[in-house]
């Protein structure tokens, strides 16, 4: 089972990290990393404990992203993707 399940979370985060990069679709991106996150404390604590800090990091920034987005300088900022809605009215 387990020489499926890593070549499967290996492209999940590889995705995970090309969307990063280009700021697109940020907040899927980071749902989607973010129960990887929690499943691999699990594996990690048992291989190698010393390497569960990168996880708590991973965790952080997939929650950090989750929560703020990607920003303006981004493919979402462009088209304004996860901002909630098209232009603001100025009420006139």
């Amino acid at each position: 089972m387990a020489h499926l399940l890593a070549p499967a979370a290996a492209l999940l985060i590889a995705a995970v990290g090309l969307s990063w990069i280009l700021g697109f679709l940020t907040r899927f991106f980071a749902a989607v990393l973010i129960p990887i996150c929690l499943a691999s404390f699990a594996v990690v604590r048992q291989v190698e404990p010393a390497a569960v800090e990168s996880v708590w990091l991973y965790l952080l920034v997939a929650f950090t992203l989750m929560l703020f987005g990607s920003g303006a300088i981004s493919i979402d900022g462009l088209f304004n993707l996860g901002s909630g809605g098209g232009k603001k009215s100025s009420g006139y």
